[in-house]
């Protein structure tokens, strides 16, 4: 994306201000019943910026940006012989970013919007989760997940300082837009061994995922010869996927586990059309994913809880005085505390 903003000693584009989405507020309530529990939860997080410079002349050049999200959350445990647990999530991520150069009108001794560069972008995030534990040991798994979004950017240059975009020939305004959408569905089985103060789960699960991706549509608003169709690219892949996972109990304060999984297949195959031209083009491949491993432990000290996964990179790597890499000690931990 293109901008001519100027921040101080920084030349800026529309990139700088796209961001995670962060200071999340999450609102959370439990139900319990005779044969259920029940769970729902409410999510936001939000991030702007916004930065400006002023020429000698007063023009100012700004660049701003914004982030939120939305989160609905519902899950469900059914109690009998056969537990069933059942969670579903929303989410519906926006994000704005804008950037305005002024220029200095001697004439009217004021500050004229020369260029302007918005980009608006929105999506929704669905997905679904169902488990069912069968005889206490085995473990059947359902995933399901729909995505979608969609992203607009639109330019505009006063190319001859009359204070509008409107005049074909000098100015430019056009829109650039593209959107997406994908699916996944994935079905597990696993199996649990307990033997002593050790749990351990093996288990085995089948993937299937497809997304359309649809780009590079220009609409000129001042020139319709100059309007383009884009282009649209569709990919679908299977994965059998294995893993394996273990957890000990240590002592009263602490336990520690493991975690491994590897694809054992892998296979995908793309369609590429230019809507311009016409033109089709397709490949497909076979691939198996490199593996992945966690480990992780947890303490307990009456009702405090502290649980921590150590980065992949740090099992590998080791730390920055072994091998020169930033690694933090731990990718996530939570601190919990039960009154």
């Amino acid at each position: 994306m293109k901008s001519n903003a100027t921040i101080g000693t920084s030349i800026l584009n529309l990139n700088n201000t796209i961001g995670t989405p962060d200071n999340q507020l999450l609102a959370l309530y439990g139900l319990g019943l005779d044969s259920m529990n029940i769970g729902i939860g409410l999510g936001y997080s939000a991030s702007s910026m916004s930065m400006a410079n002023k020429t000698t002349y007063q023009a100012k050049d700004e660049i701003s940006g914004s982030q939120s999200e939305i989160d609905l959350l519902l899950g469900a445990s059914l109690k009998g012989d056969m537990g069933i647990d059942i969670g579903i999530s929303v989410g519906l991520p926006s994000t704005t970013n804008k950037v305005v150069d002024q220029r200095w009108d001697s004439a009217t001794q004021s500050s004229k919007e020369d260029n302007q560069d918005l980009v608006e972008a929105s999506g929704m995030d669905l997905g679904i989760a169902a488990r069912a534990v069968m005889g206490g040991d085995l473990i059947a798994n359902l995933g399901f997940g729909m995505q979608s979004g969609k992203l607009t950017a639109n330019f505009k240059k006063d190319g001859n300082n009359d204070g509008d975009w409107d005049d074909s020939g000098t100015d430019t305004k056009i829109e650039i837009s593209g959107e997406s959408s994908g699916m996944n569905v994935n079905l597990g089985v696993a199996k649990l061994i307990k033997a002593n103060n050790v749990n351990v789960i093996t288990g085995l699960t089948l993937g299937y995922s497809s997304s359309t991706n649809k780009g590079g549509i220009i609409k000129d608003k001042l020139n319709s010869a100059n309007d383009k169709k884009g282009t649209e690219d569709t990919s679908s892949g299977i994965d059998v996927v294995v893993n394996v996972a273990a957890e000990a109990k240590l002592n009263e304060t602490w336990s520690a586990r493991v975690g491994a999984e590897k694809g054992i297949f892998g296979t995908s195959s793309t369609t590429s059309k230019n809507l311009d031209n016409l033109t089709e083009t397709n490949s497909s491949s076979d691939t198996t994913s490199a593996p992945v491993i966690s480990m992780g432990a947890s303490c307990v000290v009456g009702n405090l809880t502290i649980d921590g996964v150590i980065q992949q990179a740090l099992l590998f790597d080791g730390p920055y005085f072994i091998g020169g890499y930033p690694n933090g000690m731990a990718s996530q931990i939570s601190v919990k505390y039960n009154w």
